[in-house]
């Protein structure tokens, strides 16, 4: 990894990173428990699991993913990295790095003027910028979690040759449920829509499928119910999967939405029976055999409404948002390729 240690490794003019061991990406669908994935995955020894990093759509925003970043370009991504950063510190639960808001702006700095005139591509700044991270958390590896990069795999594994995949999945029902209703700190409900999502969740799972077919030495599949049931099960099963051990017990926190024990509303039998009907043989495929749904008219109101709340949300994101847009892009693509 390198010789630097500490906040050493944050301030550095020079470059740190070197081509070691490959990193880990946490990916799978949103409300199935990733944060927390993250957060068990941080527990191996020499390992740092960044939660959610999303700096390849950044970059295709801006229109730097295929050539080397220009000086406004790098400012832009810097931005968005510092703001990751900080975002984690004053808001995080899982994965927060030991820093203080005032170090995100000096390593900002030290990164500008170690690229300053060298040709770099968004990738090798994501390595240097997670390599500094795991430095000064006192670990050698890194990994991040971006639930949305099951779509990227074939970019992922060509940027960072042999690239591990960690593969969440949960019950798509549920899944749903916690969308629907998840917590404003956690997320917004306005991006849920039972059909869309449903299919969604039929494209990860096929993905996922694929990959344990085609490169199964680096894919780990990871249920979700076992994870929520015995996290130190989950936790030695990753440490297999990485060469490496568990350094202590999983430390819990507080937990999301996805994972505390108040009662919650569940979606209707309507969605339900959606979902069912969508994704109906890779449920019986993946262990979830129970049929709940049944179409009934008086659903229907609130199904129309939910259409509606999901359909100007989206069109909001479309005119107010550059990755927003890449994000809509990707999503509708993913749906669509076979």
């Amino acid at each position: 990894m390198s010789t630097f240690s500490g906040t050493n490794a944050l301030f550095s003019t020079q470059a740190i990173a070197t081509s070691g061991k490959p990193p880990v990406v946490i990916v799978g669908l949103p409300r199935s428990g990733s944060s927390f994935l993250a957060h068990v995955a941080s527990h191996l020894d020499d390992w740092f699991i960044f939660d959610d990093l999303y700096l390849y759509r950044e970059a295709k925003a801006i229109n730097a993913t295929d050539a080397p970043l220009t000086h406004e370009q790098m400012d832009k991504l810097l931005f968005f990295l510092g703001w990751q950063i900080r975002a984690r510190i004053k808001y995080g639960v899982f994965c927060v790095p030991d820093m203080t808001l005032n170090d995100v702006d000096k390593m900002n700095s030290a990164l500008a003027k170690t690229f300053q005139d060298k040709p770099v591509y968004w990738h090798e700044l994501q390595e240097e910028w997670m390599t500094r991270l795991t430095i000064n958390q006192g670990a050698k590896y890194w990994g991040y979690k971006a639930p949305q990069d099951f779509q990227l795999i074939n970019l992922l594994s060509h940027v960072y040759p042999n690239i591990k995949v960690i593969y969440l999945f949960r019950d798509p029902r549920n899944m749903l449920r916690s969308f629907k209703y998840v917590r404003d700190q956690d997320g917004n409900p306005e991006q849920y829509h039972p059909v869309v999502y449903s299919y969604y969740w039929k494209k990860a799972i096929k993905t996922l499928d694929t990959l344990t077919q085609t490169i199964p030495e680096r894919i780990l599949p990871i249920k979700y119910e076992e994870l929520a049931s015995n996290p130190q099960d989950t936790a030695d099963e990753i440490a297999v999967f990485l060469n490496t051990s568990v350094n202590k017990p999983i430390e819990k926190k507080r937990s999301n939405s996805s994972f505390n024990t108040e009662v919650k509303h569940d979606i209707t039998p309507t969605e339900k029976r959606i979902c069912e009907i969508i994704t109906n043989e890779l449920l019986n495929k993946h262990g979830y055999n129970q049929r709940y749904g049944k179409f009934r008219v008086r659903d229907l109101p609130d199904l129309i409404k939910t259409t509606f709340i999901f359909s100007a949300y989206q069109i909001k994101r479309l005119f107010l948002s550059k990755s927003a847009r890449v994000s809509i892009k990707m999503f509708v693509q993913g749906l669509f390729k076979k």
